[in-house]
Parts: C-alpha cells; sequence; structure tokens
C-alpha cells in the first residue's frame, strides 16, 4: 500500500501490480454499509450523482496521494493503469457503462496557494485508490475487490482476505438502518470568520469592477463559517445530506486527518468515451413558503439583470473554452430553474462531441475555475484574489469527482456547498463555506445576506435542529 504522497518511482513500479477482482451482488444499503464502515475505523468515499443513476462507495485505501496538482493525476493515472489487471470481468459489465478502477478526490482551487492548517493533507489536492469499491446503478450493484502485490497467486490470496473482510461489514450493515440525525452533538458554537473584512473586500471589489479601467468583469468571493462541536458522526453527517439536498451530487472525501464533503448542485465536466457535458448555473434566490411564492421567485431571479449578466458570463466562457476540445458546435440546452431544498439557481446545460485526441484531465484545467467560482477573466480574478481574500480555499470551489484508470472517462463537479471538518474526538471542529459572485451593480450588504442563505444547507445537514445562521 502506497504512503499517502508517494507517488510510484520506476524502481518500485517494476515490482508493483494492482489486481481487480469483480463480482454481481445482490442490493446493498450503502449507507448502512458506510456506517459499519465508520464503526470499524475503515477510510470511506461516497460519490452520488443527483439522479441518483450511479453511486459510488469506497472502502479502505489501496493507495492514497496528497498535492495532486492535475499534471500528477495524469501521471498517477498512467502509472497505475500500465499495472494493473482485470481478473474475472463481470458479464456484461460493459452495459453499466462504469469503470472498474477509479482514482476518486479533489484538486485544490488554486494550485499556487500557500499551505492551510485547516485542510492539512486536503489542501493541495487529494485522491484515493479504494480497496474495496462499490457501484450501484438503478438496476445493478458490483463490487471490486483492488489488491496490490507482485503475483497473481500473492494477489489471489490478498483478495480472500480483503473479501472476508467486506463480508463481516455487509453482515453487520444488513442488521443497521441509519437514522436521520444531527452529525455534530450539542454545545455547538457557530461563527463567522472575518465577516467586516470580507464586507470591506466587497465593496472595494464593487469598487474596482466599476472602474472604467478595469479588465475585471466579475470576481467571486467567499466567506467561512467556523463551528465546534462535542462530537462528529460522519454518517449521519452524509445520510442527511442524502436525505435534505435533492438534485445535487452528494460527495465525502475522506483522509488521514480531515474529512471534505458537501451537496454540490454545479457539474463541471462529465466524459464519456465520445462526449463532454457541463452546465452553467450562477445566479441565486431563494426558495418560496409555497408553489406561487417559489414560482415568483424562480420568475424573478430569471428576469434580473444582474443575475442574468452573471449566468451569461459563465455560458459565454464556457463556450470560449470548450470550443477547441469539441466537434462542431456545442449544443445549448434550455435556461431553466435549478431548486434545491432552500435556494435555487439558473440553471443551463452544456454538451459537445469530443475530439478524439482531447485529454480529459486537460479540458477540467482549462475550464478550472469556472466565472462560477473564480470571475472573469479568469487570471485577472485569481490575481485579485491571491491579492485580497486572505486565505488558502483548499478544495472548496475545486474539481471533486472521479477520473477512470483504464480508460479516459470521468466526471468532476464543483466542490461548493461544503465544509471540512477534523476528525479529532472527542471534540471536532471545521468550516463551512459559501461564495458569490460580485459583479459591478452588486450591493456588498445583499451579497453578505446571499451567502448566508448559501450555508444553510451544510449547517443543517451538520446539525438539523440547529436555529437558521442567517437569523442570528
Amino acid at each position: 500500500m502506497n504512503k499517502s504522497g508517494e507517488y510510484l518511482t520506476n524502481e518500485n513500479v517494476k515490482e508493483t501490480y494492482y489486481y481487480s477482482f469483480s463480482e454481481e451482488i445482490a442490493k446493498l444499503d450503502f449507507l448502512a454499509l458506510f456506517e459499519q464502515a465508520e464503526q470499524a475505523q475503515w477510510s470511506k468515499f461516497f460519490w452520488q450523482t443527483p439522479s441518483q443513476d450511479e453511486q459510488f462507495l469506497g472502502l479502505g485505501t489501496l493507495a492514497s496521494y496528497q498535492e495532486v496538482s492535475i499534471a500528477a493525476l495524469q501521471q498517477i493515472k498512467a502509472q497505475l493503469a500500465s499495472r494493473w489487471q482485470t481478473i474475472n470481468p463481470i458479464k456484461n459489465f460493459e452495459e453499466s457503462k462504469l469503470p472498474q478502477a477509479i482514482l476518486f478526490g479533489g484538486l485544490a482551487f488554486d494550485e499556487q496557494a500557500g499551505q492551510s492548517t485547516i485542510w492539512q493533507e486536503l489542501a493541495q489536492g487529494y485522491f484515493v485508490v479504494p480497496a474495496i469499491l462499490l457501484q450501484k446503478t438503478p438496476s445493478h450493484t458490483y463490487v471490486h475487490y483492488n489488491v496490490q502485490a507482485k503475483d497473481l497467486d500473492s494477489a489471489k490470496v490478498a483478495y480472500e482476505q480483503l473479501k472476508k473482510a467486506f463480508i463481516t461489514l455487509q453482515s453487520a450493515s444488513l442488521q443497521a438502518k441509519v437514522k436521520l440525525a444531527p452529525a455534530l452533538k450539542a454545545p455547538i458554537t457557530w461563527q463567522y470568520v472575518e465577516e467586516e473584512a470580507w464586507l470591506q473586500l466587497a465593496k472595494k471589489t464593487i469598487a474596482q469592477l466599476r472602474q472604467s479601467n478595469t479588465t475585471l468583469k466579475k470576481v467571486v468571493l467567499a466567506r467561512r463559517l467556523q463551528f465546534e462541536a462535542s462530537h462528529f458522526k460522519a454518517s449521519c453527517w452524509l445520510a442527511n445530506l442524502i436525505s435534505q439536498q435533492p438534485n445535487t451530487y452528494r460527495f465525502f472525501l475522506e483522509g488521514a486527518s480531515r474529512i471534505f464533503a458537501g451537496a454540490t448542485p454545479e457539474r463541471l465536466l462529465k466524459a464519456t468515451a465520445t462526449h463532454f457535458q457541463t452546465a452553467s448555473v450562477a445566479g441565486s434566490i431563494r426558495r418560496g413558503k409555497t408553489i406561487s411564492e417559489d414560482e415568483q421567485l424562480a420568475e424573478q431571479l430569471l428576469n434580473d439583470p444582474k443575475n442574468s449578466h452573471e449566468h451569461q458570463i459563465v455560458v459565454a466562457r464556457i463556450e470560449r473554452q470548450l470550443a477547441d476540445y469539441i466537434e462542431g458546435r456545442l449544443t445549448l440546452g434550455k435556461r431553466t430553474i435549478l431548486k434545491n431544498r432552500m435556494i435555487q439557481h439558473i440553471f443551463l446545460p452544456l454538451a459537445g462531441k469530443r475530439k478524439a485526441e482531447v485529454d480529459f484531465l486537460s479540458v477540467i484545467k482549462a475550464l478550472h475555475p469556472t466565472p462560477a467560482l473564480g470571475g472573469e477573466p479568469k487570471k485577472d480574478a485569481m490575481d485579485w484574489l491571491r491579492q485580497y481574500e486572505g486565505f488558502h480555499r483548499g478544495l472548496y470551489g475545486a474539481p471533486i469527482g472521479w477520473q477512470s484508470i483504464l480508460s479516459d472517462e470521468g466526471e468532476f463537479a464543483v466542490g461548493i456547498r461544503s465544509a471540512v471538518i477534523a476528525k479529532d474526538q472527542p471534540d471536532s471542529y471545521g468550516q463551512l463555506f459559501a461564495g458569490c459572485g460580485i459583479v459591478a451593480d452588486s450591493n456588498a450588504e445583499e451579497e453578505l445576506q446571499e451567502t448566508a442563505l448559501k450555508f444553510e444547507p451544510m449547517k443543517r445537514s451538520l446539525a438539523i435542529n440547529e436555529p437558521s445562521t442567517s437569523d442570528d
């Protein structure tokens, strides 16, 4: 097993092979299995698409890597692929369109940013290859046992041991059911981080955007809400995210000392063998208390000049950036409203046929950060954030998702509506993140209120019975 952050060298590549043993199994309750793995102190990751057509659960760690840039991830994938052997492939597995071996994790929002104590090993990008990979589609469930060995005979021994450990977890999970309960145990303290300084930065940014000689069109500023609690239970957090946040990517990434998880509405890029799919999500407004009010607010959002301008900036950049990577023209979907539990956004899907020679991760590099998370133009906005924002975003707002090891396919979402939590017990602490797009006609106080609303999904997923932060 590779130590965290240790990439394969030419010497140990010669001695290392990776073997994958795959089976189709009966349907399992992933949450119950996750809880049992938590009790047994197994490392875990989880991924679920908004449609729930694809769900991944990773248990245990075959290999983990930290300080992972896009270039490093390309190298890691190539090295693993050259040494990976698939044993007893499942009949008709191709019909599921799922990969049999993946790297799961997140890249840093800004590879040039300095270190940050809150993020620890996750700060500059973190990826894992699970020892056990479970995959669920609407009609099938698969398990892949991944082992490292010098030859097939040794791999078979390791596989039998791993399978035995999994069967123990599986049996325990059949008797368990995760209940919806607060993930944090009282007493809990919440505190906005440098709220007044953020408000002044928002005003400074608006003033800059209004200058006639500026190149900046938009800057996305992020805020933090920190907490301390007496206890934390990861399985409750994940269960709450799944229950409370439909129409989002639910994700969970665990390192040695930190966990990064959330429920993001925003796809960055999905790559199949033939196509790229992405989406523009920008502009925000609260949900209504009645159906009528909710629809009125949605219409207000669609027709609001400031939010429409903010959204169009995102669409235009994505169109420009993807033009070099697709054949023909991008297909733009209908401009609609994406509704989450407490907030709604302007949403527009985009898709195109990928050029044969185009590398998936190269397109991720070109797209990130989109104007929805960085600003426009990209370089100028990033320079502004590096100079004035004053903290390390870590994986917040960055690509989070998976990359197939054996093909050039995968999917990354944007790591918003998220939090990083220290696994320290019995006490626990962490930070929640929220951002807002600042344009020339923004109002700093209104943006402050918008970010307060964006904290709510994550806060409620951690502490169901807590009062609204925006009412504090």
